[in-house]
């Protein structure tokens, strides 16, 4: 008996070592990942040193855009004023004075020959010399009759100014939400996954954001976007070429490249920020510390249907990139004086630079789409029932807003026969399409593709935002009796956990693991967090397999958490 004794206190020493063990490894490998946070913390504030001058520039810059702009009618002289290269990207003409006088000479002309053609026909002169006078002295008076002087109309429709000095602002904004995203994941590890999702969508937005009206992608109807300027100043022909080669667009185009470059620094440094987003997740999947919860009931079918409305988003994205280019090139091609483009039949005029995209914007479709993408993808990962909510509402309001757009989406295309190809075809060939570039007969067929994809992916879009309001509802009211689960598995304020948690009783071993066989509640010390803030641990009372919280002032667990002691699980 005392030999049983004697071993039996020895087993239970050697499984209270071993637990003590197995927990200091635990706070070991813990401290190990936030010691890695921490790092990668330090390279993210390296990154955001350098992010704030570029951004002073391109705000310096694009308020010099946009002083150009108000002082535009000042730009008078094209050759030696490098702003009026600048100012003249805004403008289209409706070429007035060429049509009047080619249509003065028309008229000249065609009344001489009807007085001589008269008199030769109506009167019996035997002498031609007497036809041949009348005829000159017709043609003599009609050359001396005044051809009115009318200028060119000017039309405003382009907004490369404002678009430049807008997609600065915008590069900005969405950087700055990107690294504030960023600077709270590394904080708060559970937020990894849905801020990696957040940067990718970011980081697409700041090089090609359509919103998502209108839904036809007309050129002078789309936004512009730091793609397309890409594009347009990929080239220095069309510089080169302005007011017949008579310019000082050399600066202007030097100015352009200096502004987009700094724009490019900026989608840089989101990339940055993407890549240690992403390292920080393969640490934290790494950690043997990791969350283990249990998924909300009926999460997965919201997540699927959110795929399908970013993938027809895609196809409208995508049809007005490809629009918007195809638009780009024609312009380009365009290599017609005012005389020469009357003679051809069109009815509107411009230089090489004239860029024929609207100022960028948001509009209300637009956010409650990004309202649906960012709540969903927050809902399945830190299982949040609240974005589900939230998700199932924005979904709502987006179909209600989207339906006039796309009644009148599909009146003009069935309107137009646009389901005809030919029909569709020659309409973009039409003298009425200077908008579109005056496309040839390749860019005209583009230009059909581009919009049957606009179509589907617009209709498809709107499908799917129905259904995932009833999903989204669903998976809520499913949940309802659950509290959304935030785990900070990683969370630096834990990391002195061990150091200053006090067991509730005489055992030796972890306190946590002990309070799974009692019911007092365990209460840990206020500690220093690693942003200088201080929390206190709430009180955690653990009956069998229930874990009850009283979160305090602190605020550091969030919902129930998830203990491990051998055979026992909670």
């Amino acid at each position: 008996k005392e030999h049983k004794k004697n071993y039996g206190q020895y087993i239970y020493r050697m499984s209270s070592h071993y637990d003590a063990s197995r927990h200091a490894l635990s706070n070991l490998n813990m401290m190990k990942t936030v010691d890695e946070l921490i790092g990668l913390q330090k390279k993210h504030q390296y990154i955001l040193l350098a992010f704030a001058p570029i951004c002073i520039a391109v705000v310096i810059m694009s308020c010099l855009w946009s002083d150009i702009f108000g002082k535009g009618a000042s730009y008078t002289d094209k050759s030696t004023e490098w702003e009026s290269c600048m100012v003249q990207a805004d403008y289209a003409y409706i070429p007035l004075s060429s049509l009047i006088q080619q249509g003065t000479a028309a008229s000249k002309s065609y009344l001489t020959a009807c007085v001589g053609g008269s008199v030769n026909k109506q009167c019996d002169f035997s002498d031609q010399n007497v036809i041949n006078c009348f005829s000159y002295l017709a043609f003599t008076c009609l050359a001396n009759v005044p051809t009115p002087t009318i200028n060119d109309v000017a039309l405003p429709t382009g907004h490369f100014l404002a678009s430049l000095s807008y997609i600065g602002v915008q590069c900005i904004v969405y950087s700055c939400i990107a690294h504030a995203t960023l600077n709270r994941a590394l904080r708060h590890p559970s937020w990894l996954i849905s801020t990696i999702g957040g940067l990718i969508w970011i980081l697409y937005s700041l090089l090609t954001f359509y919103t998502v009206n209108p839904a036809f992608p007309v050129p002078n109807q789309i936004n512009g976007s730091l793609l397309s300027m890409l594009y347009y100043g990929g080239s220095y022909t069309k510089f080169n070429d302005f007011n017949g080669g008579s310019n000082n667009c050399q600066l202007a185009f030097n100015y352009l490249w200096g502004y987009l470059a700094l724009n490019l620094l900026i989608v840089f440094t989101v990339v940055l920020a993407l890549a240690i987003a992403i390292y920080a997740e393969l640490i934290r999947y790494k950690s043997p510390n990791k969350a283990k919860y249990e998924p909300l009931a009926h999460a997965i079918v919201p997540c699927v249907l959110l795929a399908l409305a970013v993938f027809f988003y895609l196809l409208i994205s995508f049809s007005k990139i490809g629009s918007s280019l195809n638009a780009l090139m024609g312009i380009a091609n365009f290599d017609y004086t005012q005389a020469q483009a009357v003679a051809a039949g069109k009815t509107l005029w411009y230089e090489k630079v004239f860029y024929p995209f609207v100022q960028p914007s948001m509009d209300i479709s637009t956010l409650m789409y990004i309202g649906v993408f960012t709540s969903i993808l927050r809902g399945y990962t830190i299982q949040s029932i609240s974005a589900f909510r939230l998700a199932c509402a924005s979904s709502l309001v987006f179909t209600v807003v989207s339906y006039p757009a796309l009644v009148g989406a599909f009146q003009f295309y069935y309107y137009n026969s646009f389901n005809d190809y030919n029909t569709c075809w020659n309409y973009f060939l039409g003298a009425q399409t200077g908008f579109f570039g005056y496309p040839d007969e390749n860019q005209a067929k583009f230009y059909c593709q581009m919009f049957r994809v606009a179509l589907v992916g617009y209709t498809g879009l709107v499908v799917v935002m129905h259904l995932i309001t009833v999903a989204c509802y669903v998976t809520a009211n499913a949940n309802a009796h659950r509290m959304s689960e935030v785990f900070e598995p990683l969370e630096h304020t834990q990391r002195r956990l061990s150091e200053k948690a006090a067991p509730t009783s005489a055992a030796v071993g972890n306190p946590i693991t002990h309070s799974l066989q009692s019911t007092q509640p365990l209460t840990a010390q206020r500690r220093e967090s690693l942003d200088g803030e201080r929390y206190s641990l709430a009180e955690v009372v653990i009956v069998g397999n229930r874990v009850s919280v009283d979160r305090g002032q602190g605020g550091l667990f969030k919902g129930s958490d998830r203990f491990e002691d051998g055979e026992h699980k909670t």
